[in-house]
């Protein structure tokens, strides 16, 4: 894509040298530029002012020089418009990078684990074989917490320990493992058919609201967007929904087992929270309602950049239940 960009300067400059009237007349619309726009998804749209180029991520295209409106959309992903300022005779390039939408409901599993704790071994392992194989991406998210119980020098306690107690304390948690969907469903940890159950009767439910998340880290810090579009209002009062967002590790090995379990590979463990384990309130008003939020948070300790992502969903705070959640793509 370099290459053809420099083509395309080239057949710019040529085109335009000598273009010059006596006495010299400045002609705006006879001026281009070009304008280099990649990112992903691959194979997304690329619009100018409105109009359908033709052409797709990664690419370049010729447009006037000026103030231009540049427009990016592919199914499964909210589009995004940008106003991008074009210089005459040369070339600009423009990153974007489209967050995908969660259309149907994306079910919550939360589990409350340890280091430490003996039966957490099957349940991390029914956990993790439903994740890559009964269920996609999307439609489950699985959340792990790290409790002080049995060993309170399991690690992940130690990173985040007043927020992980809170949401132990929302949840009553007294032993690991415990496990729940969507906020308020229960099933024994260890039995695989019941978790498929109550997974499966989530899934059955419409989705109220439509949520994506994108994030990028620069200077030691990580940044998150929250977009929220709200389907149909929840009957319940809405000032009680809250906006949790997390920072979560995919996996993450160790050389030796840190924990008294024997296991060294964990999986989706949140490594830290944007907004502390209460959130925010997102003020949700009316159905068509679209709100956006912006999170930034150090990056800590011994996290594997490449395998964070941003998780957020919505929850009642006395009910527990989770309406909508969504995470990033890393």
């Amino acid at each position: 894509m370099r290459n053809s960009a420099l083509t395309l300067l080239a057949v710019l400059a040529f085109i335009f040298a000598g273009c010059e009237t006596s006495p010299p007349v400045n002609v705006e619309n006879d001026i281009f530029g070009g304008l280099v726009v990649s990112g992903s998804p691959q194979g997304a749209a690329i619009f100018v002012d409105g109009v359908n180029t033709g052409k797709t991520l990664p690419d370049t295209v010729t447009v006037k020089a000026g103030i231009r409106s540049v427009r990016i959309e592919k199914d499964g992903f909210i589009s995004e418009t940008r106003s991008v300022t074009v210089p005459g005779y040369a070339i600009t390039e423009e990153v974007f990078n489209l967050a995908p939408v969660t259309e149907q409901k994306l079910v919550v599993l939360e589990d409350f684990a340890n280091v430490s704790c003996v039966p957490c071994v099957t349940s991390n392992r029914i956990i993790q074989s439903l994740k890559s194989g009964t269920y996609t991406p999307s439609q489950l998210l699985v959340i792990k917490y790290h409790m002080n119980y049995p060993s309170p020098q399991d690690p992940f306690y130690q990173a985040n320990k007043t927020q992980i107690n809170a949401r132990g304390q929302l949840y009553y948690v007294l032993s690991t493992p415990t496990t729940y969907i969507d906020g308020q469903l229960k099933p024994v940890s260890s039995d695989s058919s019941q978790i498929k159950g109550y997974i499966n009767q989530q899934l059955a439910k419409p989705a109220q609201f439509r949520m994506n998340v994108s994030d990028s880290v620069a200077g030691g810090v990580i940044y998150a967007k929250v977009r929220i579009n709200v389907l149909s209002m929840p009957q319940v009062d809405t000032n009680d929904i809250i906006l949790n967002v997390y920072a979560l590790q995919t996996e993450t090995s160790f050389a030796t087992p840190p924990g008294s379990n024997g296991e060294t590979v964990f999986y989706d463990v949140v490594r830290g929270f944007f907004a502390g384990s209460g959130g925010i309130i997102p003020t949700i008003k009316q159905s068509g309602q679209e709100l956006s939020f912006d999170f930034a948070m150090a990056t800590g300790n011994g996290w594997d950049l490449s395998k964070i992502k941003v998780v957020a969903f919505l929850q009642h705070k006395t009910t527990r239940e989770i309406y909508q959640a969504a995470y990033s793509l890393n």
